[in-house]
């Protein structure tokens, strides 16, 4: 049994990197520096970033350092393979190293949908990003039903409800604040700043961000049930492929041209990361606190449970909001408080945390679908992989991570 003194460690360690992984990557798009050219990219352009003194728009940059800190996993996961008997190394290493490879596929899916999410970070602020990921529960419960062929309660349609409405109101506050915000500096589109439709369109890619992250969840399961493959193990995987292909694809993204700017730029980025010592220390930071955010998180699940890695991502929803608000990033908004509360509500509810028995019937037999953030996995894997481990005696059980 672990310590009171280690959970709460582990916990508070889980707490902060994952706060830090959101403002880390905020503080470094906030952050501007000479660069080759102005706009840079298509999402500096929509910010009306015209200059060679640019904020630092590369989200695909920053997902590059992300799959760095990700693959950084990978070693720990060697590491503490070391620690355990020959005979368990050994037993069902061939099906696992067979396994392997197919973890190219989320890893794909997480270029798009991270990638796409820093897109919107770009454009929009951190507390709205961090609350619009939450929109992730309503595609998983649709492709639990379509792909999962799992049955869906009422309970958990109406969790999904909750939160439709809660990222609804969430995004209607971030543009009307950014209206107020113009409305106020007396500012035209002309000037570098955000406006009311860029916030919009982040937001919007965000949202649809979650679509193709809810397809890496169901792939990450499928492949974990079959593979029996540890959660540090398919993060650093996910790392190692995820890098060396973005790697490679920022060629061509350097190429692609959207009005005459790229997708994105490779040079620039770099040229404003040796030039600016804020926005080279937040990617840095950015790729360690992925990597410990994903070790806590492994720890939790083993000496506690998923619903508490549930309840320390809505209280991360929390910490990223107020420390925008301290920092001067974000102002109090009524509406987005509402919205947070609801995103809150329907999260806890969907992962049977909260339950409401007087309303709805729950099940005594059926398992918590357990949704959380990249990389993650649907309800029930953890149960999946721990029997397929009574098969297979000697591998150790899965434990589902979030990163």
């Amino acid at each position: 049994m672990a310590s009171g003194t280690y959970v709460l460690a582990i916990a508070v360690g889980a707490l902060i990197t994952g706060s830090l992984n959101t403002l880390t990557n905020e503080l470094a798009c906030k952050q501007s520096a000479e660069g080759t050219a102005g706009p840079a990219t298509i999402w500096g352009k929509v910010n009306n970033e015209n200059g060679l003194n640019h904020a630092f728009d590369h989200p695909y940059v920053l997902c590059l350092f992300m799959f760095l800190g990700e693959f950084i996993c990978l070693g720990g996961h060697l590491v503490s393979r070391r620690w355990q008997p020959r005979e368990v190394q050994l037993l069902g290493l061939s099906q696992a190293q067979k396994g392997s490879f197919w973890f190219v596929l989320p890893a794909m899916c997480d270029i798009v949908g991270t990638g796409t999410m820093y897109a919107g970070l770009c454009l929009s602020s951190a507390s709205v990003f961090q609350m619009l990921r939450g929109s992730v529960v309503i595609f998983t419960c649709l492709l639990s039903v379509i792909w999962l062929k799992r049955k869906i309660y009422s309970y958990q349609w109406f969790s999904v409800l909750l939160v439709a409405i809660g990222i609804t109101i969430v995004g209607w506050a971030s543009v009307l604040q950014m209206q107020e915000e113009a409305n106020k500096k007396g500012k035209d589109t002309s000037d570098d700043h955000k406006d009311a439709s860029g916030v919009m369109l982040g937001n919007v890619l965000i949202v649809l961000a979650q679509i193709v992250t809810a397809f890496q969840m169901c792939i990450e399961e499928k492949l974990c049930a079959k593979y029996n493959t540890p959660a540090l193990k398919v993060v650093g995987l996910e790392g190692l492929f995820g890098f060396s292909i973005l790697a490679i694809l920022l060629i061509p993204m350097y190429l692609i041209k959207i009005e005459d700017v790229p997708l994105e730029n490779t040079p620039d980025a770099f040229k404003q990361i040796g030039g600016n010592w804020v926005i080279f220390v937040a990617v840095c930071c950015n790729a360690l606190s992925t990597t410990f955010y994903n070790a806590c998180g492994v720890s939790i699940t083993k000496v506690l449970s998923c619903s508490h890695r549930m309840v320390l991502d809505s209280v991360r929803n929390l910490v990223v909001w107020t420390a925008s608000m301290v920092i001067g990033w974000d102002h109090f908004s009524w509406q987005q408080l509402t919205g947070f509360i609801l995103l809150s509500l329907g999260t806890l509810m969907y992962n049977n945390i909260l339950q409401m028995p007087a309303l709805f019937h729950y099940p005594s037999s059926e398992p918590a679908s357990f949704v959380s953030e990249h990389p993650s996995f649907l309800g029930g894997l953890e149960e999946d992989a721990n029997a397929a481990r009574a098969k297979r005696p000697g591998r150790e059980p899965m434990m589902v991570a979030a990163a």
